[in-house]
Parts: C-alpha cells; sequence; structure tokens
C-alpha cells in the first residue's frame, strides 16, 4: 500500500508521472540536438564541482524542474485568468441587473405619469361638461 505524501509540493501535485517522463524527454532531446541552456549548464557544473558526468545529471533534473515550475506558472495563470473572467461575467450580470431595475423604475414611473395625466384629462372634461352644462342651463 503506496501512502501519499503529505509534504508533496504543488508542482508534484500538479505534474504526472507521464507528464514529467516527457519533461525528461525533452531534455535529452535537446542536449542530443546539442540545445543546451548555457547559464543553467554553467550551474550545473559548477555545482558538479567540475565532473561533466555529474553536469549533466544535474543540468537535467535542474531542466526538468525548470518545466516543472513553467508548468505550474501557466496553470496558476490559467485559474488566476478562470477567476477573473468569472469576476467580469459577476460584475456584468450585476450591471444587466441594474440596468433591469432601472428600466422597471422607469416604467413604473412612466406608468404613474400616465394615470396622472388621464386623472387630469378626465378633471378637465368634467370641468367642461360641467360648465357646457351650467353654461346652457343658464340661458
Amino acid at each position: 500500500m503506496k501512502f501519499r505524501n503529505p509534504f508533496q509540493s504543488a508542482t508534484e501535485k500538479v505534474i504526472s508521472t507521464s507528464e514529467e517522463n516527457r519533461l525528461y524527454e525533452k531534455v535529452t532531446t535537446a542536449i542530443e540536438n546539442n540545445d543546451i541552456d548555457k547559464g543553467v549548464w554553467t550551474k550545473a557544473f559548477t555545482q558538479a564541482d567540475g565532473d561533466t558526468t555529474k553536469q549533466k545529471v544535474i543540468y537535467i533534473e535542474l531542466m526538468v524542474e525548470h518545466y516543472k515550475n513553467l508548468m505550474l506558472a501557466e496553470q496558476e495563470l490559467e485559474e488566476a485568468r478562470a477567476i477573473e473572467a468569472q469576476a467580469l461575467q459577476a460584475e456584468e450580470m450585476k450591471r444587466n441587473k441594474m440596468t433591469l431595475e432601472q428600466r422597471r423604475k422607469k416604467a413604473i414611473q412612466s406608468n404613474e405619469t400616465k394615470e396622472t395625466i388621464k386623472s387630469v384629462v378626465l378633471i378637465i372634461f368634467g370641468l367642461l361638461a360641467l360648465i357646457a352644462l351650467f353654461g346652457t342651463y343658464g340661458r
């Protein structure tokens, strides 16, 4: 039975064994094609105390770690973009809700205005009717 390491780093949790194997293959292919990061190669040389065999091993480990960190950074960036997209969507929904609320209030105000106008028109017609009635009655 294999137990999970509670002290496993975030990078190790993200990268599967097959992905890690592809990273080793990528570094090995780069070495075979003489496509070497000179800064990392020199760092590996100093860590190997000048032993070129150890240098190659250290270089491979450093480059695989570098690629793992790039993968982790990419994943964190994607997560940040997703969070940002959710925040923008929530803000858009809030704006739309406010716009709907404003439209609803305008509609209510418009209806109230129409009702007021109807009332005024009815009063005017009523007064005109009274004037007409009393105007012809008084003659």
